[in-house]
């Protein structure tokens, strides 16, 4: 989020998509399993991010399912993207509310440079982000900006996800 509200709510293209406080009832998540490509300790650093995302103190939790038919959010590996290491897409009603999520991570950079645990813990925190509602900032020492460089949440990454879900879902224009 950079200094305003004004900055924070010109990301948004006048709609604020976020989930319902979901803390009784958790968005149900599964995440393929990553043994097939190589690093099963990449299941753990994507579950890791989510709980960092909960531990910003956002009013949503998580619950990992065994089946994908099962989740609202569904988290799948593939070796690459072009051009990218991860990608998020949503749907949500027509008042703004989330109701649907996929997450793709990649396991190699586009070079084809293999990544880390730590690597992959940092794209799904910044693809959680966008799965809970956020864009992308403008400073590079944010999860949330357009090129991942860090491997944590910042002060501003955590206060913009909570500023979010002090709003309503919907329009603000």
């Amino acid at each position: 989020m950079a200094g305003d509200l004004t900055d924070f709510f010109a990301a948004y293209d006048s709609v604020l998509d976020r989930w319902p406080n979901r803390v009784g009832d958790p968005i149900r998540v599964w995440v393929e399993s990553p043994r097939i490509l190589g690093d099963s300790t990449y299941d753990g650093a994507v579950r890791d991010a989510f709980s960092e995302w909960v531990d910003t103190g956002i009013p949503l939790r998580f619950r990992f399912v065994d089946k994908a038919d099962d989740a609202e959010v569904r988290v799948r590996w593939v070796t690459s993207l072009p051009n990218k290491t991860g990608s998020t897409t949503w749907r949500s009603s027509r008042d703004g509310w989330l109701r649907f999520s996929e997450i793709t991570l990649a396991t190699h950079m586009t070079s084809g440079r293999s990544l880390d645990t730590h690597g992959v813990r940092a794209i799904a925190l910044h693809e959680i982000g966008h799965m809970i509602g956020l864009s992308h900032s403008t400073d590079g020492h944010d999860i949330m900006a357009p090129l991942v460089r860090v491997g944590d949440l910042s002060t501003t990454d955590r206060a913009t996800a909570r500023l979010l879900y002090t709003f309503p879902a919907g329009r603000i224009r």
